[in-house]
């Protein structure tokens, strides 16, 4: 199966970019496949250090990923899942050690990881990023349970890398094959209330340069209060 990876960061109508994205490819043991891996962080807004809270988790997923992957066959989920797991407490552990030592208030992130072998996606998600999938069609599929409650008309996260207990996790995994996905679209927050008709057009042309088109989708509304937004897409053929 040959992927084609991309990612984008849109700061949207804040002064800050505290969305980050990052694409790995790594070794497996059994050298019969490799493991893509994408990460994507939000910080959360109304909290201090948002930016740097998302490089930390950020980074510290991907620290952990490429230590523990490489010695796990691609045909084992339940190792895998195993992997994502201790990513994320790793995420949250050096969280907490950044803010223990600068005497912070509570400080955070969401997440979301995918890890992709030749026939399976395999994710985990905290908090209220999206992921969604095309089958070619019209219509995306909401992979992830998001965390959060309305109350109102605000959202509020029920979930997040916070350096303290991780309330909630949605971990699955996916049969490319048999489940008819040919792309796979990360994204941010800032992603919430666009059309995802557009979108999923957008998904279905064939020429490249696609997430740039959402951007300008996302620009073109010049909604004064446009969240930062970051996106990997993830298309398979």
């Amino acid at each position: 199966m040959q992927v084609r990876a991309s990612k984008i960061r849109y700061r949207g109508s804040r002064e800050e970019q505290q969305d980050v994205v990052q694409l790995r490819q790594l070794p497996s043991c059994d050298r019969a496949d490799n493991y893509l891996v994408a990460v994507l962080t939000d910080g959360i807004g109304g909290l201090a250090s948002g930016r740097e809270a998302s490089e930390i988790v950020n980074a510290a997923v991907v620290s952990d990923m490429s230590r523990s992957l490489p010695g796990i066959a691609t045909s084992d989920s339940e190792q895998i899942h195993h992997a994502l797991k201790r990513a994320a407490e790793a995420a949250n552990t050096g969280l907490r050690a950044f803010q223990t030592k600068n005497g912070l208030e509570p400080c955070g992130a969401t997440l979301i990881i995918c890890v992709l072998t030749r026939r399976q996606l395999h994710f985990l998600s905290i908090g209220d990023s999206l992921l969604l999938s095309s089958s070619g069609g019209l219509v995306l599929q909401k992979l992830n349970d998001t965390h959060e409650q309305l109350s109102g008309e605000r959202s509020y996260l029920t979930s997040a890398i916070l350096g303290s207990e991780i309330r909630s996790v949605d971990q699955a995994s996916l049969d490319l094959a048999a489940s008819g996905i040919t792309a796979v679209l990360l994204g941010s927050d800032g992603l919430a209330g666009q059309d995802l008709l557009q979108i999923a057009r957008i998904l279905n042309a064939r020429d490249n340069g696609k997430l740039n088109a959402i951007v300008e989708l996302v620009h073109a509304k010049a909604n004064p209060a446009q969240d930062n937004l970051a996106m990997i897409l993830l298309e398979f053929g």
